[in-house]
């Protein structure tokens, strides 16, 4: 089923539009949502709260790499992800 001409560049125009639309609304809400999300972390900056996010995950991940490799013992370890949870 091929589409004429016109209906190509309809569709082409709305699908842009809704891309677009998309792009700009999330841009300029993301910051507000995620406030929301983490609004018990006081008065933290969006950076701040980013870091503090990827900083505890990437704890998380080196204790699970340390007990595999046999450097921290399994029940340290899961005691620390407790903490940090």
């Amino acid at each position: 089923m091929s589409l004429s001409d016109p209906y190509r560049e309809i569709l082409g125009s709305m699908v842009l539009g809704v891309v677009l639309f998309s792009l700009v609304f999330q841009g300029l809400t993301l910051e507000f949502f995620v406030r929301k999300a983490f609004k018990d972390l006081g008065g933290l900056s969006l950076k701040g709260i980013l870091s503090r996010y990827l900083s505890l995950n990437w704890a998380k991940f080196e204790l699970e790499r340390m007990v595999k490799s046999g450097d921290v013992v399994k029940f340290l370890a899961e005691d620390l992800k407790n903490r940090l949870s």
